[in-house]
């Protein structure tokens, strides 16, 4: 019921038009977005805490592309600091990260 209500809220504020990639941000948010790229049925990636390899889609796991526009899913916000991280790490994967969608429940 969470992650419904998440998508009902972006989609009801238009923030799902144009969404390619639904990443998940390790290591919670990768269940979170395996629902949620099931939902919308589209493909999924995963983003690393940290680089594994060489290159700049290193913390990048599946096929993203230049210029994919990504929902980013995980499952806590506190500081905002791993949000940050995950998304330069997109970026510098060559995706556009669109929206951050955050799901927590007592």
């Amino acid at each position: 019921a969470l992650i419904l209500q998440g998508l009902t809220l972006l989609r009801d504020r238009e923030r799902l038009s144009g969404i390619d990639v639904i990443a998940g941000a390790e290591s919670s948010g990768i269940a979170f977005a395996a629902w949620v790229a099931e939902c919308l049925n589209l493909p999924m990636v995963f983003v690393r805490k940290e680089a594994r390899g060489m290159g700049p889609a290193a913390q990048v796991v599946g096929d993203i592309r230049p210029g994919d526009r990504v929902l980013l899913v995980d499952d806590m916000m506190a500081a905002g600091r791993s949000k940050a991280a995950f998304c330069a790490a997109l970026t510098d994967a060559g995706a556009i990260v669109q929206d951050i969608l955050v799901l927590f429940d007592y």
